[in-house]
């Protein structure tokens, strides 16, 4: 075996393994949509149906539902599923889409996810060294966490930007490797 192949091989090991993280992360996550929508839709049952209503059961499913849409970032770029400005990267040869991947990734995921991190930093801190509590009376307790799910989006999606660079760069200077996740 080549140098060539073995380094290969082990980055591609790598990006194997964050894709199947954040596939599993994915996974997880798609159980809060059941949970969002079964509290949301009782949430508005028991008040036009009955007359009550909790503030904790409110925030209950605007946490599920903000955690969901923050988290689920990573698992949606894995997938190809994400928003994309497409004037020709669908046309495009496999080493253009492989190019466009890694430039996208290295000059604009990763500084945003760097910057968003570095801003929220203090911000999810301070909320922390005061345990923020509930907004509302009656409201979750532990605001702290639902703040600090802004740092945890950075984490899993700047991991799969590394992925697709992995995949991108193997498939710009391997053309022996075939990634699959230019498509």
């Amino acid at each position: 075996m080549t140098r060539r192949h073995d380094r290969t091989l082990w980055l591609s090991t790598i990006a194997d393994r964050i894709d199947r993280v954040i596939d599993l992360l994915g996974q997880g996550l798609s159980w809060l949509v059941g949970v969002t929508v079964v509290t949301c839709a009782l949430v508005a049952l028991l008040r036009y149906a009955f007359g009550l209503g909790w503030v904790w059961m409110q925030d209950a499913y605007v946490w599920a539902n903000a955690t969901m849409f923050m988290l689920a970032a990573a698992p949606t770029l894995l997938h190809g599923k994400h928003v994309r400005v497409d004037f020709f990267y669908t046309n495009a040869r496999p080493r253009t889409r492989a190019a466009i991947n890694l430039f996208g990734v290295l000059f604009l995921l990763l500084p945003s996810v760097v910057t968003i991190f570095l801003l929220c930093l203090p911000y999810v801190q301070d909320s922390l060294s005061r345990l923020e509590g509930a907004l509302d009376v009656g409201g979750l307790p532990g605001v702290f966490l639902l703040k600090a799910v802004l740092l945890l989006f950075c984490i899993p999606l700047a991991a799969q930007g590394l992925s697709l660079a992995i995949r991108s760069w193997i498939s710009l200077f391997d053309a022996d490797r075939d990634t699959g996740a230019l498509s």
